[in-house]
């Protein structure tokens, strides 16, 4: 079993997962394969759907684990099964004909104002080099978006100042995109990269662009450590983690007029409906836009001013001593034009 294991973690490598889902796949695989052992004499070979079903109750009957998790812990369990049956271990999946249970929408629910995102950039920074680094992440999380594994792997070979983008290398689910980065974050790097060079004459393209005080690449404990820091001495009353500055910067770029798809692609999701969460956030700017934007609600504001003009002119041609309050239009809608 340890070589089955052995053979599934370079399995896993040859996908390129990422290091963390390789490692969480690793897990469920093993504690299936103990669960099977308790359960089943034969081990792995008559595994049956009813089986996943009750591996999957057990889970939820723990209480450790809430919906989302659980799925996640059912997914990871369903690539060991493939993998097995691609060797030919297994003669079928057990997992054909299985249902997953729908996961709740939910919607990100601590979103910083533009505000405090500028009150909490200020207060992270500093003159000395760390705390200019410290500025620099909160500034570089919120203006790409990016998530906070993706930017601890940051390189300094993956900044472009030629052409103003930051690309990621392996993100999640080992796709590469490049994000934009504005002449302020672009200036923030060059001024850190100085710090650095000072310090070390050498700077590699594959040196971490992002380090900690020991000079090793920067951990996602730390970043998270720094961003509730930085919330707790502003006594900001939200639960503020570095992914919750990826959901401002997607909030507030939906509020500013974005399109839904030039988000997806900055924040690197493969599912559009993904994306579409963020637009639950402000149901009204949604509704203020489609009202702005729609060619519908245009040609019915203009059908408005028509019958507007049209109702005056009748009104002084029956009256020419009538006065009409220009101040409050007639918004007539005739029922014809009614969608």
């Amino acid at each position: 079993m340890i070589d089955l294991l052995a053979s599934y973690h370079r399995y896993l490598q040859a996908l390129f997962y990422a290091k963390p889902t390789i490692e969480r796949y690793l897990y469920e695989a093993r504690d299936f394969v103990r669960y099977a052992g308790h359960h089943h004499k034969t081990g792995l070979i008559s595994i049956q759907p009813k089986d996943l079903e009750a591996w999957e109750q057990s889970t939820v009957n723990s209480g450790r684990y809430q919906i989302k998790s659980i799925i996640t812990r059912m997914r990871g369990l369903r690539a060991f099964f493939r993998f097995m049956v691609e060797l030919e271990i297994l003669p079928r999946d057990p997992f054909t004909g299985f249902v997953f249970p729908i996961p709740p929408i939910t919607l990100p629910r601590d979103i910083l104002t533009y505000a405090e995102v500028m009150r909490l950039i200020r207060i992270s920074g500093g003159n000395s080099p760390v705390l200019f680094q410290n500025r620099l992440i909160i500034e570089v999380l919120y203006a790409t978006g990016v998530r906070v594994s993706e930017l601890c792997n940051l390189n300094i070979g993956d900044v472009d100042f030629s052409q103003g983008i930051l690309r990621i290398q392996h993100g999640k689910g080992g796709k590469d995109r490049s994000v934009p980065l504005g002449p302020g974050t672009l200036t923030g790097i060059r001024q850190l990269l100085k710090y650095r060079k000072a310090v070390s004459e050498q700077l590699d393209s594959g040196n971490p662009l992002f380090l900690t005080i020991r000079g090793d690449r920067m951990r996602q404990f730390k970043v998270l450590d720094l961003v509730k820091r930085s919330c707790s001495t502003l006594a900001i009353q939200k639960n503020i983690t570095p992914h919750a500055l990826r959901h401002t910067c997607a909030t507030h770029m939906l509020l500013r007029g974005a399109g839904i798809f030039q988000i997806k692609e900055l924040l690197g999701h493969s599912d559009i409906s993904t994306t579409q969460i963020y637009t639950r956030v402000a149901p009204y700017d949604m509704q203020r836009t489609h009202t702005a934007k729609h060619p519908r609600e245009r040609y019915i504001r203009g059908l408005n001013r028509m019958w507007t003009h049209q109702l005056k002119s009748s009104l002084h041609f029956l009256d020419k001593n009538a006065r009409v309050d220009t101040r409050e239009p007639y918004h007539i809608r005739p029922a014809v034009f009614i969608c």
